[in-house]
């Protein structure tokens, strides 16, 4: 990791995660102040792998970045089998907690990006309430035209955030982001769509461990049945993780 060189990083098919262990956030943390460019955090499920893997261009993305987390339980046991290594499954909603958690506790700093104005609004104060050290430097909502990136940009610019916490509505999701980071001053930028919707009530959260596990291979086939598509990809994954452990 370039960052914390006690992270593992390892290479799952030629895409870079990191094996995570709860306390590394709040060494990250400590090491904000230091950085000397602005990095992102990744949260890696499934079809993200699979888009990095088959993306060089993505692919890239994920090599200076300052942690990359799976919270795949497929990707979590290609990493078992191939290197024996095992963590815990995070959950993008907790893991987001306690990053901020982490931050509070360095009284370090906090823009809002994206959603609706009246859902960041409430999410402002619902992380306020909640994280009262930690310093909420500006809030801009997502689905804004065009016209308006130069402003936002320059605003973030001078807030000069330790965290930038983006959700919906950003043109292009996370890869906003990444096309603007050089223009961003040194910090963390974290990308989660759903995460405003759900620390403000408007989408519900998925529980831990067996309730997640039906969630997932239960409902959200019934309701997304083009999903099952991923069984053709989960075949092939396997087999290149079992010529990659052959090869090793």
């Amino acid at each position: 990791n370039p960052i914390l060189p006690t992270i593992k990083r390892v290479s799952l098919l030629n895409v870079p995660i990191d094996i995570f262990q709860q306390e590394h956030l709040s060494l990250l943390a400590e090491k904000i102040p230091q950085l000397t460019e602005n990095r992102r955090i990744i949260l890696l499920s499934f079809p993200s792998f699979l888009a990095a893997k088959l993306s060089r261009k993505r692919r890239e993305k994920h090599y200076d970045a300052a942690l990359i987390v799976s919270y795949s339980r497929i990707i979590n046991r290609g990493i078992r089998f191939l290197y024996g290594e095992k963590q815990d499954l995070i959950y993008p909603f907790n893991f987001i907690i306690s990053l901020l958690a982490a931050l509070e506790k360095d009284q370090q700093s906090l823009y809002l990006l994206g959603e609706k104005g009246k859902i960041l609004q409430q999410a402002h104060k619902n992380i306020k309430d909640s994280f009262p050290q930690i310093k909420i430097v500006g809030r801009y909502y997502g689905f804004f035209p065009r016209q308006e990136e130069t402003n936002i940009l320059l605003a973030i610019k001078k807030a000069q955030p330790s965290l930038l916490l983006a959700g919906r509505g950003l043109p292009g999701n996370a890869s906003w982001l990444d096309t603007y980071r050089s223009d961003l001053k040194p910090g963390i930028t974290l990308f989660h769509r759903r995460w405003y919707r759900i620390i403000t009530g408007k989408k519900k959260r998925i529980p831990s461990r067996r309730a997640a596990r039906i969630v997932y291979y239960g409902k959200e086939f019934l309701l997304h049945p083009w999903r099952l598509g991923y069984a053709v990809p989960y075949f092939l994954y396997n087999v290149l993780l079992l010529i990659q452990k052959i090869r090793k």
